[in-house]
């Protein structure tokens, strides 16, 4: 049954239409992704399976399709593995073109054979018969075709290979001549067998684990570790540790070298990812592993650690991914590596000793180790230093991390206990200020600030009114800006940091006022002291004074040790010899001496004089080792040319290099001198004179600009002349108008027309001042008022301010200004307002003995409090203008002419407004006048009310043929019973009494002298 079923069977064959439309669909997804040859290659292989015979010819319906359809239902993600294996996809289709090639050469050669082979004559047979008539053989002509060819080949193939000749006698070992090639084939065996030999040692082979080497000697105690163990292992019952691997000596001291190199686990040392221990039951064949351990532990281990701390710290700067440092932290890495070159190289010596052993000599641990204790002592330094200068700087800004390494670099100099330590800091000091100079100088000499890591102590900013601003080194809790106490104290506390951010602070305004106006090439060109790099500079600096206390340093020793011969213990010849070599050193000048390794009894004779030194020393410097330094330091520095160039030839070799000096020829140079010199004051002093210079020729052409260029000082006089009303014959003009246009409540809040009237008053008389000013708004609401005091708050002037103004005049001295314009004009305002009060006409022409009525009195009581008023509004007035805006101008001049730069002529305009606005009461600490001020002011429109309708009642009583309004009120009908001048005269006096006490106050208790006019006048006239 099953079987029938299947033969049977009605299920549908594939469909060769979806079939084609996936291998379409796959095509289209080839083509878009730019494989275009990849989906042509497989419509051509598809049609090939279409049409190939077998499946054409094959009896099961759509076999091809079937197929096709299998393919490509196991085909997952075509497009993604064309991506991932496009070479091996590629190879293949080479291999199969070239394949397809063979085939299609192979084929199209048989047939042409074929068809050459259509004309050929076929060949008769005869027979070895004696029938003298040939007869045609029965084989057919393919078969005598084919016998024919195969002769044919057999007979080639014979003449293909003949025997080989043999060579004549005397001549069989010799080998033809062969093809010289321009290369030469590795051989891996040489190497491997070198590698053994030289390098690699059977105890670091895998699988080999112990290994005991024999001493051959009478001494038993050269194979101690073996005995020891032996005997301590027979006389002891409780369990012990195994038997301990032992290594020669010089196994031992080829590890400790190959450990300063790469660190790797070895025989002696085990390396547990950045952690480098001793191994414990390894030994020499002479001691017992702790012996050897505690040795290694104390004496080689910790230099082999910090070599390694300072081989990651390169590997952390130089390659590592994920991590981008501050340039300043490249160049100290860079620095750091020089440095260390001697130290690698010192090493490598005493290992080329080590393996060549010259003259049988005997290399153990202890004799390297004493040769190399300067060099471990050099290494133990800068590690130090680094440790010092470099923290966290993953986790710490690179402003911060730069900042820091700096300051720890000087901070190491300060308090350095050795010469050596202290020149190590101070070089790499200097090879890592590069960048903050490189900085600087390109700020100085482009006016652009390229910082682009964020490492310098300030940073540009586009606020208003400022351009630059210091950096954060401290915490701040406000900005989530957190840094550890002590580094921000290392960094605020740093002599370098303080005079960089003095320098920055100073010199950023000029440099950003030049900038911005396009006048720094102008400062390039005209000022000598900005040629030249700011470092190559400050560094030829800082050698030449090193070179110069040097030389003064030995010329003191030597002229000590003339005058002190006989006072100095010790033997004569070391005394002769020490006094030929100081002589022998100042003659050929510091800088001059050669950088060769000294010989063993130089070197000896230079330790046995170090001591004579120190004492000479201590005599001069009368037990301060300091004076010495410090008294040179404040010499004339400045010598003959000759005795300069004799001592200093040609700026020595860097100077002839014509290049920067790294930071090891800087340490070589430092190192000529065997005391430690004031290196951190040199440095200081000679970037601070530099910097000043720099600032001096960049203030000097500043203030020229300012004052023949820009004419400062006619800006600051058209700006008193509007703001603070010194010319008061045209501005009295504008406000007379102005308040006429508020009092009558008309809409006089218009912006462009009081701009428009301001501007034409003022071009009558200063037509170069046009356009100057503009009139601006603040609140619309508030002007909706006829009370001028208050009106008034709602106005501000505005300056048109050029570039260069801007960054003398800022905004903050603007609204000053502004403060000042508007409390002047409600001076004026009081001072008009009282001054044009009418008086009534009956009382022009008023008869001798007319009856004195009650409303005459009012009238003379308001007259008189009218004069009260006018008096004390005149000496605030006269005040103002005549003692504080007249002669502080005029101040201010002289003072702007003395200024030698541009931040000091801002703090003396910023001082002059400061001054003005505490004079006018505008301060918080002088508010307590300024309300006694503005209640009388108001006061005086009060005032101007009740005369008003005094002058009314009065006018229309004097008349008895005015008509009455029956609409008038009762109130101002009868004023005489409702008048108001009792409250008037006794709010008047006791805002006069107010101010009066507080102008007393002001002079004799807080000592203000400059309102002791304007007391004196308030006391001495009181109104009660």
């Amino acid at each position: 049954m099953a079987w029938s079923i299947i033969r049977n069977h009605r299920n549908l064959s594939t469909n060769s239409h979806e079939v084609r439309r996936k291998i379409e669909g796959i095509q289209e997804k080839f083509a878009v992704d730019n494989n275009l040859e990849y989906a042509e290659h497989l419509g051509r292989l598809c049609d090939e399976i279409i049409q190939h015979p077998l499946c054409v010819e094959h009896y099961e319906v759509d076999v091809h399709w079937s197929l096709l359809d299998f393919l490509l239902t196991l085909a997952c993600n075509p497009t993604g593995a064309l991506r991932r294996n496009k070479e091996k996809i590629d190879i293949l289709l080479q291999e199969h073109n070239e394949i397809a090639q063979a085939e299609c050469l192979e084929s199209e050669n048989d047939h042409w054979k074929k068809v050459l082979q259509e004309d050929f004559i076929p060949l008769e047979r005869f027979n070895k018969s004696s029938s003298d008539l040939s007869s045609w053989s029965d084989e057919s002509s393919e078969e005598l075709l084919a016998t024919c060819t195969e002769a044919e080949i057999v007979s080639q193939t014979s003449h293909e290979l003949p025997e080989n000749p043999r060579p004549p006698r005397g001549m069989e070992n010799i080998k033809p001549p062969q093809k010289s090639l321009p290369y030469y084939k590795y051989d891996g065996s040489s190497a491997e067998q070198r590698l053994l030999s030289t390098v690699q040692h059977s105890w670091w082979e895998k699988g080999i684990r112990t290994v005991h080497p024999q001493i051959e000697s009478t001494n038993k105690e050269a194979n101690f570790a073996l005995e020891y163990h032996r005997q301590l292992k027979s006389s002891t019952s409780h369990r012990i540790r195994g038997e301990p691997e032992t290594a020669t000596e010089y196994s031992l001291m080829r590890e400790i070298f190959w450990m300063f190199q790469v660190p790797l686990t070895c025989k002696f040392f085990y390396v547990n990812e950045e952690k480098i221990t001793i191994r414990k039951n390894v030994t020499l064949t002479s001691t017992r592993p702790v012996a050897i351990g505690s040795m290694l532990e104390e004496q080689f281990l910790p230099y082999i650690r910090m070599m390694h701390d300072l081989r990651n710290f390169n590997k952390l700067i130089y390659s590592s991914d994920d991590y981008t440092p501050p340039n300043t932290l490249e160049h100290y890495a860079a620095s750091l590596e020089l440095l260390l070159a001697p130290i690698w190289n010192e090493l490598l010596a005493c290992e080329r000793d080590l393996l060549l052993q010259r003259n049988c000599e005997i290399n153990t641990v202890i004799r390297f180790h004493h040769k190399l204790r300067p060099t471990f002592a050099k290494l133990s330094y800068l590690h130090n230093i680094h440790q010092q200068a470099v923290q966290n700087i993953r986790q710490l800004p690179a402003h911060i991390s730069s900042v820091h390494l700096l300051a720890a670099l000087i901070h190491s100099n300060r308090i350095a206990t050795t010469a050596t330590e202290a020149n190590l800091a101070m070089s790499l000091f200097l090879a890592s200020v590069k960048i903050f100079l490189i900085i600087a100088d390109t700020w100085w000499t482009e006016g652009r600030l390229d910082d682009w890591h964020n490492e310098f102590i300030i940073e540009r900013v586009n606020e208003q009114g400022q351009s630059i601003r210091i950096r954060e080194f401290v915490k701040n809790k406000e900005k989530a800006f957190f840094v550890p106490t002590q580094i921000s104290k290392m960094i605020t506390e740093n002599s370098f940091f303080q005079m960089l951010l003095e320098h920055s602070l100073e010199a950023g305004c000029t440099l950003n006022l030049l900038y911005e106006i396009n006048r720094i090439g102008e400062l390039r060109s005209a000022c000598d002291a900005i040629e030249g790099k700011l470092y190559a500079v400050f560094i030829d600096d800082v050698l030449k004074y090193v070179r110069i206390l040097q030389k003064q340093i030995i010329e003191a020793v030597r002229e000590a040790k003339e005058n002190n011969r006989l006072e100095i213990g010790g033997d004569s010849t070391l005394r002769n010899d020490n006094h030929d070599e100081v002589d022998k050193a100042c003659d050929d000048g510091v800088g001059d001496v050669p950088k060769e390794v000294a010989t063993e009894e130089r070197k000896a004779d230079v330790s046995n004089n170090s001591h004579v030194d120190d004492e000479v020393l201590q005599k001069l410097t009368t037990n301060d080792d300091f004076l010495l330094l410090a008294f040179t330091m404040n010499m004339n520095l400045t010598e003959p040319n000759e005795k300069v160039g004799d001592q200093c030839d040609a700026r020595v070799k860097y100077a002839e290099k014509n290049e920067e000096p790294t930071a090891l020829e800087i340490f070589e140079q430092f190192e000529d001198s065997k005391h430690i010199l004031p290196l951190e004051e040199v440095v200081l002093n000679a970037l601070s004179r530099i910097l000043k210079t720099r600032i001096a020729f960049a203030n000097s052409f500043v203030m020229r600009l300012y004052s023949e260029e820009f004419d400062i000082l006619k800006h600051l006089r058209n700006i008193r002349k509007i703001y603070l009303l010194e010319a008061s014959d045209i501005m009295h003009q504008f406000y007379n108008k102005l308040f006429k246009q508020i009092e009558s409540g008309d809409e006089w809040a218009n912006a462009f027309l009081l701009t428009t009237q301001l501007d034409d008053i003022i071009s009558t008389k200063f037509s170069d001042m046009s356009s100057l000013f503009r009139i601006e708004i603040n609140s619309a609401f508030r002007c909706q008022t006829v009370k001028v005091y208050e009106a008034v708050d709602e106005l501000a002037l505005s300056y048109n301010l050029s570039t260069e103004l801007a960054h003398m005049i800022k905004q903050e001295d603007l609204e000053a200004y502004n403060k000042v314009f508007r409390f002047l004009l409600k001076v004026k305002w009081g001072l008009a307002t009282l001054e044009n009060l009418p008086f009534p006409r009956s009382h022009k022409r008023k008869m001798p003995y007319a009856p004195f009525e009650m409303v005459d009195l009012l009238m003379r009581r308001l007259e008189q409090l009218r004069f009260w008023m006018l008096f004390a509004i005149q000496s605030i007035h006269f005040h103002l203008m005549t003692h504080v805006l007249q002669s502080m101008g005029e101040q201010l001049d002289e003072k702007i002419v003395k200024c030698t730069n541009l931040k000091e002529m801002v703090t003396v305009h910023r001082s002059y407004m400061n001054t003005v606005c505490e004079h006018c009461f505008l301060a918080e600490n002088y508010s307590s006048l300024k309300l006694g001020v503005e209640q009388l002011l108001n006061l005086a429109y009060i005032l101007r009310l009740e005369w008003n309708s005094c002058v009314k009642y009065i006018e229309s009583n004097s008349n008895p043929l005015a008509i009455v309004d029956l609409n008038d009120s009762t109130d101002e009908a009868d004023y005489v019973t409702n008048s108001q001048i009792d409250a008037i005269e006794l709010t008047y006096i006791r805002c006069h009494q107010y101010l009066a006490n507080k102008l007393n106050n002001e002079v004799y208790i807080k000592h203000n002298a400059f309102l002791l006019g304007l007391s004196t006048a308030f006391n001495t006239s009181l109104p009660y």
